[in-house]
């Protein structure tokens, strides 16, 4: 993904508005999950894809989004 879009520096944030209206990759770390660590979705510039990882943004302590040009 480097090679083709170069280096991105993600966004941070906290919720689903700190995104809003921005459209990208997601990735949520350092969950307090017993099976995970974390996880990668696609983000719409409202909510994630995955319509339960909208909840994630309560159970982790990172969220970065990495728009799309």
């Amino acid at each position: 993904m480097t090679k083709v879009h170069g280096r991105d520096t993600p966004l941070k944030g906290s919720t689903a508005n700190s995104f809003k209206g921005k459209k990208g990759v997601i990735v949520f770390n350092d969950c307090n999950w017993s099976d995970a660590t974390g996880h990668v979705d696609l983000f719409n510039g409202i909510q994630c894809e995955y319509e339960k990882a909208n909840d994630y943004f309560n159970n982790c302590n990172s969220e970065l989004l990495y728009t799309l040009k």
